[in-house]
C-alpha cells in the first residue's frame, strides 16, 4: 500500500470532508505539521506521495525520500 503524506502549514489542517474522501478511497493519509527539515524527514522519508499545502519542501527533504514518486502542491 502506498504511503501518502499531507505536509501542511499549521493553519491548513485537513477538513473532515478531505479525510473522509481519502478513507472512502481506501487511502491511508498521514498528516504532518512541520516546518523544519529535521522534523519533516522522519515522517516523509518512506512516503510514496507528498501533498504540500501552505508549506515548502526543501531539497534536503526531497533527497531523503527515495521512494517518493510524486510531489503535489495544492493551493495558490
Amino acid at each position: 500500500m502506498s504511503k501518502i503524506v499531507r505536509l501542511t502549514a499549521p493553519i491548513f489542517h485537513p477538513s473532515a470532508k478531505e479525510v473522509a474522501a481519502y478513507a472512502a478511497a481506501g487511502i491511508p493519509l498521514t498528516v504532518v505539521d512541520a516546518e523544519a527539515p529535521a522534523e519533516m524527514i522522519p515522517q516523509v522519508q518512506d512516503a510514496d506521495i507528498v501533498v504540500l499545502i501552505g508549506t515548502s519542501l526543501p531539497a534536503e527533504v526531497i533527497e531523503a525520500m527515495p521512494r517518493c514518486r510524486a510531489i503535489s502542491r495544492q493551493g495558490t
